[in-house]
This record gives C-alpha cells, structure tokens and sequence, in this order.
C-alpha cells in the first residue's frame, strides 16, 4: 500500500473530535476491516497531532481504548487546563466593625461588656478603609497548547457616606471632619456625637440628633430618641422609644410596663430585655435573657452565656435564633420564628384578608341580587335599581377572575416561606414543652422537654439536626 494510500485510511480509521472551546479532545475509533492492520498507539498519536492537539494527551486512556478495542465510540483523550478566576477585590477596615462588637463570655459563661469600644471617634484625614485591586488569574492551556489568559478578579466600590472620600488614587477611604465612626450594612460614614453625662429625663428631655449619642446613665420611662448615628447607653432603658438608624448599644436592660420600642438599622447589643418591643436591620445580641419581648432581627437573634434563656414573646429572626434554654420548665408560651421574612409575611397575610373579603363581597351581592330578582320577577323593578342589578351581576362575574389572581399571589408568597433551607433554631441547653419553632408556614410545637439541638426545615416538617 503505498504512502498516500496509507495516510488516507489513517484517517478513516481514526477520527479526532476537537470541542469548540478546544478544551478537550476525544477520539472515535473504526474498526479494522479484516485486511488492515491494527490501529497502533503511534497511528493515534500521528492523528491528534494532524488534527493540533498536542497538550494534556492521556496516554494511559489511549492505550486502554486499543487494548479494549473500543470501536465507534467517542473516548476523551485530552483534556486542556482552565484558567483560573482572579481574587476579587478586597477590603481592610481599620477600625473596630460592629462584628466585633460583641459582648465576650468567659469560661464560667459571664458577660463581659466593659471592653467594647462601641463608639469609636476619628480626626479629619483619617485611613478608614483601604482597599486591595483585583488579582490577575492563573492562565490555562488548551488542547492545541494555546494559553488561555486567567481572567481578572471583580473590582468592588467603596461604600462610603457623610464625612468621608475615596483618594484620588482609588485606595482608600479617608475622613475628611472629625467625629464618630458609624458602621451600618456595610456602610462607612463619620457623624457628630453628643454626650449626655447623666440621665435623659425631664432635665433633658426628648432628644432629635443627626450624629451620635452617648448616654453615661439610663434613659428614663416616656422619652423619645430619635438619631442618624450610633447610640451608646451605660445605664438601662425604661419605657423609652428609640429610633436609630445606626447600631444600639446598652450595657445594662431594656424593660418596664411594655411601653417601650428599641428600632435601629443596624444591631442591637444589651444585656437584657423585658416585655419590649426590639426591631433591628442587623442581629439582635443579649447578654443574659430575652423574657416576654416582641423581637424582630433581619439578621439573627442570640442570647450569650450558659444560662442565656428566651421565654415568652415572639421571637422572628432573617436566619438564626440561639439560645442556651429555649422556654421555661412552667411551659410558658414562647414563638420562635426563623427564616422571618417581614415583606412576604405581610403580603402573605394581606392576600388571605383579601381574599376573605372578596368572597364575603361576593356573598352580600348574591343577597342583594337575589333580592332585586325577585322585584324583577313581579315587575317591580325601577329603572335606578334595574341599573344597581346590573352592577351587581358585572361584579360577580369578575369575581372568579379576581380570586385566581388572588389566589395565584398566595400561592408565589407561600413559595417564598418555603424556601427557608438556611434558617436555623438552637437551643444550646435545653427546649421546654410550650415553644414553638416557625418556619415560614411550617411550625413544630414542643410538647415535651428536649436537650440540646439544631431545628431546621426539611420539606414540610421541623426537624432536628
């Protein structure tokens, strides 16, 4: 056979397939008519190299499809090497983030809150944040032995408010007046700060303020906070509204007649909390007990220390909830609802209350037609009310519509609340009979005393982990 002749059946007995991306490459090969000799390892090696494909050949998957003669079906023999993704940009805070703003339990499980430098002051021309540049990737190689460039990381923008500057040379973030660093969802600004060196009661009374505020005493039953910053407070508060768009910190309780209500954007950190109202945009952090609240978190709800308990109350939470002990040994009736979503819940609800009225609509107007059918039937029926029946019947024809889209928002609102895989319940210690773990529209009660345990959404049902 000659040279020519021999090159062509090569071909026809060895097909190299190259992917699009050139990323690997499989061979298919035919079966030797009964006169040709058997495809050898160098006839595939010839073949790949015919076609360009000369990086990250597997010899040991060529010699198996020989061996096993493995006829008229694609092997992958080569396989290129992806580029790899840079770092994305990075960013280093050089100061103390409400993260680390956390009240630290010793051994023996006592909170320690004397440590924590919640308000945190800055001159002008303060380095706030600095930030690292994307990273260029690692490059790969295809089949051909071609480079493939690794793609640069994400650029992140600062997140930076009142007070503050990007450099010019797109590093840094500095503050440009001196004050009081607020950190709010990742947010960085520099606000005023006042001080109160006492108590906020009828020699202060109520207080509207654009920065900061640092209160040395307690915040007496009845007065109004309402502040753009921080709000850092010694003593206890009493009955007092407090309306905060940055973080709240108290050392000592939050408690009295149910009077009260603590909101901020960011967290909320205390030692302990009594028949209150508590709202935050963060996490909700409590040294001892939460006992009797209504609190709703974005973010988690934890009570710190061993004996740390929740008992009475509602308790929502974005993600987690934690505490030691979860109830109390007389059964006291304590709600606990992870995967809190306040949106969906309120458009869930909203639906349900529309729905119901649309139907009891429907049924006062079915009163009222069959009222006017009946004046109808006797020729009794005037003009003007001949013209409310006709109202009435358009109404009920629309009815059926307006309930399938009613009912097809229910449905997507209830789609939402399953979807709570994330969410977690932990009681540290020990779970009462009388509590009940929400999950959307999935709640488990607890009829029995339980230890320690993780409760989550499997499905349709509460379970422990």
């Amino acid at each position: 056979m000659s040279a020519g002749a021999q090159s062509t059946g090569t071909r026809e007995r060895i097909k190299v397939i190259v992917s699009k991306d050139a990323m690997s490459a499989s061979l298919l090969l035919r079966k030797p008519a009964t006169d040709e000799q058997v495809i050898t390892e160098q006839e595939v090696l010839d073949a790949l190299a015919r076609e360009g494909v000369m990086y990250g050949i597997n010899s040991a998957a060529i010699t198996s499809i020989i061996s096993d003669q493995r006829f008229n079906v694609p092997v992958k023999v080569a396989d290129g090497v992806p580029p790899e993704k840079g770092q994305n940009a990075t960013f280093t805070y050089h100061f103390n983030t409400t993260d680390q703003h956390q009240p630290r339990v010793d051994a023996n499980g006592n909170i320690d809150y004397k440590d924590i430098n919640f308000i945190q002051n800055c001159t002008a021309g303060q380095v706030l944040v600095t930030k690292t540049p994307p990273s260029v990737g690692k490059p790969g190689m295809d089949v051909t032995g071609k480079e493939i460039g690794g793609p640069i990381g994400r650029d992140l923008s600062f997140n930076n408010g009142a007070n503050t500057e990007v450099t010019g040379d797109g590093r840094s973030v500095v503050t440009t007046a001196s004050g009081v660093i607020q950190f709010t969802n990742g947010k960085v600004s520099v606000v005023d700060v006042v001080s109160i060196n006492g108590d906020v009661d009828f020699n202060v009374g109520n207080i509207d303020c654009r920065g900061s505020v640092r209160v040395k005493g307690d915040i007496k039953a009845g007065f109004e906070l309402t502040i753009d910053g921080d709000l850092e407070v010694s003593g206890n508060v009493e009955d007092a509204r407090l309306i905060v768009k940055g973080n709240i910190f108290v050392k000592g309780g939050f408690f009295g007649d149910g009077q009260g209500i603590m909101d901020a954007g960011g967290d909320i950190i205390l030692r302990y909390a009594e028949g209150q109202k508590i709202n935050c945009g963060g996490s909700v952090t409590v040294g001892g007990e939460i006992i009797k609240c209504l609190v709703t978190a974005k973010e988690r709800v934890t009570v710190k220390g061993r004996r740390g308990k929740i008992v009475g109350g509602e308790i929502r939470a974005g993600k987690d909830i934690r505490a030691a002990i979860l109830g109390s040994p007389a059964g006291t009736a304590t709600i606990l609802v992870a995967g809190y979503n306040a949106d969906v819940f309120a458009a869930y609800f909203r639906t349900i209350q529309e729905i119901a009225r649309v139907n009891q609509d429907a049924d006062r107007v079915k009163g009222a037609l069959a009222t006017l059918m009946r004046l109808d039937a006797f020729n009794k029926l005037t003009p003007g009310k001949r013209e409310v029946m006709a109202k009435l019947e358009l109404f009920l024809d629309e009815v059926p519509e307006s309930l399938a889209h009613l009912e097809q928002v229910k449905q997507e609102a209830e789609a939402k609340l399953k979807e709570l895989s994330d969410a977690r319940i932990h009681a540290d210690e020990i779970i009462y009979p009388g509590v009940r773990t929400t999950f959307g529209l999935v709640y488990k009660d607890f009829n029995q005393e339980e230890g320690r345990g993780t409760y989550l959404l499997d499905g349709n049902q509460v379970r422990r982990q």
